[in-house]
C-alpha cells in the first residue's frame, strides 16, 4: 500500500526493506501456501528478478581455452502465468512474457510501453510523487477520458411519482404487479398507493424525509414503496433476513418518520386521488446502504433525476416493451 503524495523513491525503499523482513520465510514454498491458505490459485502474474550469480569472467575464459566463443545467450521458457515480467543481471534486461490465450501481441505490447513509461519517469526523477506517474500515453488517456466514456445525453427531468401516475392514467387496465395471491391493474395500483401515501403525509412524510420499508417481496413491498414516493418521501429498503443488530444500525442512522412493516396499516378510509406533493427531481427517491465490509455501513441518497436516468436507460439498453416482467 503507498500514498498517492509518497515519493516513488520512499515507496521502493519500503518494499525492500519488507522483502528483506520476509527473507527468513523464502523456504515456505508456493504448494506450502496454497495448502496454507487452501485456494487453488493465489495469482496470475508474477514478477521475477533474476540475481543469481554469473561467473562471466570463468565463463569466457573456458570458451577460449575450448576455442568457441559465445556472443549471447537467449533462454526462452513457456509461460505458467498471465503475465509474468522477467529481470535479470547485470543490466537489468527485462522480458514480458504472456499467455497467447489471453493476450495477443499488441496488448502485451501496449503494457510493456507502459512500463517503460513508468521506468522513465522514475528513473528521471526518483522522488517524484506516486499520484503524478504518468501510466498512460496522451492517445490512451484521451481516448479513455473522452471516447469511451461519451456518454452524455439529455435526461429527462421527472420524478418516479410522476412517471407512475402518468403510466396508470394511460394503461388503468394493464397488469402493474403479479403476486402469488393477487394481481393488480395499475388502476388498483395506483389506488392502493395512492391511499396509503395520504396517510403517510399525515404521519409526517415527505421531501427530503425517509420511510423505512421493511416487507417480504410481495404486492404489498411494490404498493409500499410507490406510496412512499408519491407522499414525496424517500424509501429505505430494509431486508427482513437482516440480522436485528445490522438492523437498528440502519434505523440509527437514516432516522426515519416511521417504518412499514408486513402488516400495512388500515387505510381504506383514505382519498384515493393523486396526493398533492412539491417534488423536484433533485429530491431523494430512496436510500441504500452499503455492505459495510470496510467499516460502517454508509448511506447514499438517490435522486428522482439519478433512478429516472437509470430507468430511461435500462428500457432502452434492454429494449423493453410492455409485454416484458421483471422478476422482484
Amino acid at each position: 500500500f503507498c500514498r498517492p503524495e509518497q515519493s516513488v523513491g520512499d515507496v521502493i525503499t519500503e518494499l525492500q526493506d519488507r522483502q528483506t523482513t520476509l527473507l527468513d520465510h523464502h523456504y515456505y514454498g508456493l504448494a506450502d501456501i496454497q495448502r496454507g491458505t487452501g485456494l487453488p490459485a493465489l495469482f496470475d502474474t508474477i514478477v521475477v528478478f533474476e540475481n543469481y550469480p554469473v561467473d562471466r569472467e570463468g565463463i569466457s575464459e573456458a570458451n577460449t581455452s575450448a576455442g568457441i566463443t559465445v556472443d549471447a545467450i537467449r533462454p526462452l521458457a513457456g509461460a505458467h502465468y498471465a503475465l509474468t515480467l522477467n529481470a535479470s543481471d547485470p543490466n537489468l534486461r527485462l522480458s514480458l512474457d504472456y499467455q497467447n490465450n489471453l493476450y495477443d501481441p499488441s496488448v502485451a505490447e501496449a503494457i510493456a510501453t507502459r512500463l517503460v513509461r513508468v521506468l522513465e519517469q522514475v528513473a528521471a526523477d526518483p522522488q517524484l510523487p506516486v499520484g503524478a506517474i504518468e501510466v498512460l500515453s496522451a492517445q490512451e488517456r484521451e481516448w479513455l477520458l473522452r471516447e469511451v466514456n461519451q456518454t452524455a445525453h439529455p435526461v429527462v427531468a421527472g420524478t418516479l411519482p410522476d412517471a407512475f401516475e402518468a403510466q396508470a392514467e394511460h394503461s388503468p387496465k394493464r397488469q402493474a404487479v403479479i403476486g402469488e395471491q393477487e394481481t393488480l391493474t395499475y388502476a388498483e395500483f395506483n389506488r392502493r398507493a395512492n391511499q396509503l401515501a395520504h396517510w403517510l403525509v399525515e404521519q409526517g412524510a415527505g421531501p427530503e424525509r425517509i420511510v423505512a420499508v421493511r416487507i417480504p417481496r410481495s404486492v404489498e413491498l411494490m404498493v409500499a414503496i410507490y406510496a412512499v414516493v408519491k407522499a414525496g418521501a424517500a424509501y429505505l429498503p430494509v431486508d427482513t433476513e437482516l440480522p436485528e443488530d445490522r438492523v437498528r444500525q440502519l434505523l440509527d442512522s437514516a432516522d426515519p418518520v416511521l417504518t412499514l412493516d408486513e402488516t400495512l396499516p388500515q387505510v381504506s378510509a383514505y382519498p384515493e386521488t393523486n396526493p398533492e406533493r412539491v417534488l423536484s427531481p433533485d429530491n431523494a427517491a430512496y436510500v441504500i446502504y452499503t455492505s459495510g465490509s470496510t467499516g460502517g455501513p454508509k448511506g447514499v441518497q438517490v435522486s428522482h433525476r439519478s433512478i429516472m436516468n437509470r430507468i430511461e436507460w435500462g428500457l432502452a439498453h434492454f429494449d423493453v416493451t410492455p409485454e416484458d416482467r421483471m422478476l422482484l
